[in-house]
């Protein structure tokens, strides 16, 4: 999907600190374009050095382009979804904790992420009509494409090219991408 014109919309960039993320938030600021908000959700499971990271990124982009990165974090832990929250409805009503997320069941992205994200647009009363979410996902991930605002896919960058621009800028996150290939919660069951 192209960039969509702005239109008087706010644009926000969801921030993962991951090298998409990174790559396609300091290609924005660099080309100019606008970014009226950064949000970083802090899910309590970051490595330390995603947190290092994130610090950087921030120092930098508040140094280089007056902007920072505004930091979100869930109204409970994600000990307390995993072991504490009673569920309400379905055949589990009444039990407590939705276990171990999975790859068919992620409801800590939905709980630490999404939904913090979603309480925030409404704090601000952003919808999606006065709002553009740009999210980093690169051009090599079409099955993560939807309906969305990906500047990576308009800028042709792909994974490995969005690797390489991070580092040629001096993020490498303490070294955690030569162990792994994503950066997700050091739980994620997504993680390799």
């Amino acid at each position: 999907m192209k960039l969509p014109a702005v239109n008087n919309k706010k644009v926000i960039v969801t921030f993962s600190g991951g090298k998409d993320s990174t790559c396609m938030l300091l290609m924005m600021l660099e080309r100019g374009m606008q970014v009226d908000y950064i949000l970083f959700c802090d899910t309590g499971l970051e490595f330390p050095q995603m947190y290092d990271h994130v610090k950087k990124v921030d120092e930098y982009i508040q140094k280089t382009y007056g902007k920072s990165i505004t930091y979100l974090k869930p109204l409970k832990s994600f000990e307390y979804y995993l072991l504490e929250k009673e569920k309400t409805r379905g055949k589990n009503k009444g039990k407590h904790g939705y276990g171990w997320s999975s790859p068919m069941n992620r409801w800590c992205t939905v709980m630490l992420k999404t939904a913090v994200v979603k309480r925030f647009m409404r704090e601000h009363s952003f919808t999606s009509d006065n709002t553009i979410m740009c999210i980093g996902i690169a051009k090599d991930e079409p099955k993560r494409i939807k309906d969305k605002c990906y500047p990576l896919v308009d800028f042709e960058v792909t994974e490995e090219e969005a690797l390489k621009y991070c580092y040629a800028h001096g993020f490498d996150w303490g070294g955690l991408y030569k162990e792994r290939t994503r950066l997700s919660c050091w739980i994620c069951p997504l993680q390799h």
